[in-house]
This record gives C-alpha cells, sequence and structure tokens, in this order.
C-alpha cells in the first residue's frame, strides 16, 4: 500500500528503446524527490500492454523514434494512444531531431515536444515538477505551446508563442525535403555532411535549401526556449 508521500509525488514513466537515454532522463530527474519513477519501458508496445487500470501514470516521456522495426508503434503513435485513453495524462515528446511537422503533430494531441540533451532535460525536469500546481484546465495560450509552468512571470509566453507560429506558418510552405534539409542544417550541419546524410549532391542540397529561401524560410530558426525562460 502506498503511503501519503508516495499519492503526492508524481508518477513518471519513461519509454525510450534506448538505455543511455533512459538513465541520462533518470539521473536529471532523480534530483527532485517530488518525482516518483513509476516505470521504464524498451518500446511502446510494451508500455500499451501495461497501460490499463490501476496503472496510471501522471507524466510519460517517450522518444519519438522508439524502433527500428516499421511495425512497432512509434512515439508519436504512443502519445496519441495515451492521450486518447487518457487525456490528463501530461505527454512530453523527446526527439535529437525536431522538426516543424512533429511539433504541430504534438501540438494537435496535447503533447509537449522538447529536443533531446542536456538542456532538454532541464527544462522536461522544469515542466514534470511544476505540474502538481497547475490546475487540471488550462487556458489557450498554455494549449499552443503545451508548456505549464508554476509561475508564468518566468517566461516571456507572447514573445514564445510569436516565434513558434511564426515558425509553424514559414515551414507550411516547404516541401517535405525542404524541410529535411532545412532541419538538418539548422542542427548545424553543412552541406556537404547533409548530401552525405541523404545521400545527395551538395548541389542538390543548395538547391533545395535556395527554393526554401524563395519561399521566405530564410531566417527560419527552431524556436529555443531557453531564450524565453527568466532564470
Amino acid at each position: 500500500m502506498k503511503n501519503e508521500s508516495e499519492e503526492q509525488r508524481i508518477k513518471v514513466c519513461i519509454i525510450d528503446d534506448d538505455l543511455s537515454s533512459r538513465n541520462s532522463l533518470k539521473d536529471q530527474l532523480s534530483k527532485d524527490d517530488r518525482i516518483w519513477f513509476y516505470g521504464e519501458y524498451n518500446s511502446g508496445e510494451s508500455f500499451l500492454k501495461a497501460f490499463k487500470s490501476p496503472f496510471s501514470p501522471d507524466v510519460c516521456l517517450i522518444d519519438i523514434k522508439l524502433s527500428e522495426d516499421p511495425d512497432g508503434v512509434q512515439g508519436m503513435e504512443c502519445a496519441k494512444r495515451i492521450k486518447e485513453k487518457s487525456s490528463d495524462i501530461h505527454v512530453i515528446i523527446i526527439t535529437a531531431y525536431p522538426d516543424a511537422e512533429n511539433f504541430a503533430q504534438a501540438r494537435e494531441i496535447g503533447a509537449d515536444y522538447i529536443e533531446k540533451g542536456t538542456r532538454g532535460e532541464v527544462l522536461i525536469d522544469k515542466i514534470i515538477t511544476s505540474r502538481q500546481n497547475i490546475p487540471n484546465e488550462t487556458s489557450d495560450e498554455e494549449q499552443i505551446i503545451s508548456i505549464r509552468l508554476s509561475n508564468q512571470d518566468k517566461i516571456d509566453l507572447p514573445s514564445l508563442i510569436k516565434q513558434i507560429e511564426d515558425f509553424i506558418e514559414d515551414t507550411s510552405r516547404l516541401s517535405p525535403m525542404q524541410k529535411k534539409v532545412l532541419t538538418l542544417q539548422l542542427s548545424g550541419m553543412s552541406v556537404d555532411t547533409i548530401a552525405k546524410e541523404l545521400d545527395i549532391e551538395p548541389v542538390t542540397v543548395r538547391t533545395h535549401l535556395d527554393r526554401a529561401k524563395s519561399k521566405g524560410a530564410k531566417a527560419v530558426r527552431v524556436p529555443n526556449l531557453w531564450e524565453y525562460i527568466k532564470l
């Protein structure tokens, strides 16, 4: 039987097929005693099999790319099924390569979408540990970025929302390949490295970038949430 302190802690499940990523998340989040690791899973299938009453996590951290198996349940699909079954569960999708399409899907289902790495883990920590102070219902503004903070004065929400909306509008005009090339460039890759990654010629990469810029994506960049958090 759970004691009172356990009942008050935030129950977190991690769904990631990379053991080192799971351990990294646990190391970061274990610094806060308000968090209770409720379970960890190396596939979407194994989590969904366990996801039935009385098993009820508060937060699910899901890697967007769970398996190379094409028939496996990927991160976004796993997130959708969780939200369909229990909309109150706070879902956080984590990714090594953020892009506009997946960001839009996460926003549509009411999930957070965060880049992997140290900064992302710190932000996840802020989101999870502040969750206990936030009512179940959120305003339209909060739903736009799906970030729940107990102290709204610590984040410049209007500016962040404006940049996210501009980012989505700019990238909506791009073709799938233009988005892919631009995303890799934004991650810091050179034209030659992108060409090798996508198995195309450097001149083709430049063509995609030029066409993307001609559609108004010259200044596009993934919003950096840390620019808007007042520490």
